[in-house]
């Protein structure tokens, strides 16, 4: 009985790990996109073309989001500071 006892104890704590993990790993990137593109339109930048660039920090790379706002005409070291809140 008691080995059963420490097995569910196991159980139970390797489900909370990694639920924990996941929580910690998949909400900072959503909420760092919108966190991108709230710097941009506090400062007036908006739309899609804003809305993409801030994305490509998330899935490909701080690069792709700085080129691709710089060619939609934001500053550099503004796009710098945005791609970088992801």
């Amino acid at each position: 009985m008691r080995t059963f006892t420490r097995e569910i104890a196991l159980l139970a704590s390797t489900l909370l790990a990694g639920a924990a993990i996941a929580l910690a790993v998949g909400s900072p990137a959503q909420a760092g996109t919108s966190d991108c593109v709230d710097y941009l339109e506090s400062r007036g930048y908006t739309g899609k073309t804003i809305e993409k660039g801030c994305s490509l920090a998330h899935t490909e790379s701080v690069s792709a989001c700085w080129d691709y706002l710089k060619r939609a005409g934001v500053p550099s070291t503004t796009a710098k500071t945005a791609c970088t809140k992801v």
